[in-house]
């Protein structure tokens, strides 16, 4: 595989663990997050690949062949962003991926939420957070 995003998967789960050390005082061992690297990437390889199914479905309709992520066109870059919420914390996180039209990482950002109250603030927050990444290119 060349470089794409295997590759950054594991190159990110290495650079989380250097941060960790700096920021947060956690020691990874080498041989723990290249392990941990790795399986993050086995994750990314099982979370792109198609699922083969056959026969039909619950309503009787034919099934084939379903693909989990679908790569933008040509030349443009693909945002996939979420939210969660936990009400009675009142605090919530967001996370925002970026890949480009040949699905390599190019971005990606978790933010935790201290004072959301609402889903549609999470929802609202996010796209805010995302218009920033964009602009900023991070």
């Amino acid at each position: 595989m060349g470089c794409g995003g295997y590759d950054s998967t594991i190159m990110c789960r290495i650079w989380m663990c250097r941060n960790d050390a700096i920021f947060n005082e956690k020691r990874w061992t080498p041989d723990v997050a290249c392990r941990t690297a790795i399986i993050d990437a086995v994750d990314f390889l099982k979370a792109n690949e198609k699922v083969e199914t056959s026969g039909t479905s619950s309503n009787g309709a034919a099934t084939g062949s379903i693909e989990r992520w679908k790569k933008p066109r040509q030349g443009w870059m693909k945002v996939n962003f979420d939210g969660g919420l936990d009400l009675h914390k009142k605090c919530g996180g967001l996370g925002v991926v970026i890949r480009d039209s040949d699905g390599v990482f190019r971005a990606a950002r978790a933010i935790h939420l201290s004072m959301a109250v609402e889903p549609l603030m999470v929802e609202a927050m996010s796209t805010g957070y995302l218009n920033d990444a964009t602009r900023n290119g991070s």
